[in-house]
């Protein structure tokens, strides 16, 4: 049997992967008990290359979602510390409403010996 890229080679082995015939020249994995050609070869290693670029790309995607989560994350905690200083300056007045409401009425009337002394 000749090896299909050479045609006045002997084969010496069939590619593992595309089953082609192959001499002792055109296996390019240097591998003579597991042989593939040139192009089985290559095309391995575009595979290899894409699922890597696959990978990358996922993991970038999942990166950017993490990201977005912890944005969201952040913002909603600044909305929370906004309301609770919200009710917090609310209950301030309130309190300082209540002081002002309860004082005695000596607080806002002048005492009777200070009426007595002006007449």
């Amino acid at each position: 049997m000749k090896c299909k890229a050479h045609p006045t080679i002997e084969a010496i082995a069939h590619c593992l992967v595309c089953d082609s015939p192959v001499c002792k020249g055109c296996i390019a994995n240097g591998n003579e008990s597991a042989p593939q050609c040139a192009r089985c070869v290559s095309f391995n290693s575009m595979a290899e290359t894409e699922n890597a670029q696959i990978i990358q790309t996922e993991q970038l995607k999942q990166q950017e979602a993490e990201e977005k989560e912890r944005i969201s994350r952040e913002k909603e905690k600044k909305q929370l510390r906004l309301k609770l200083g919200v009710i917090v300056f609310g209950l301030i007045i309130i309190v300082i409403q209540f002081i002002l409401v309860n004082k005695p009425v000596s607080f806002i009337v002048p005492r009777q010996h200070h009426v007595d002394q002006l007449a």
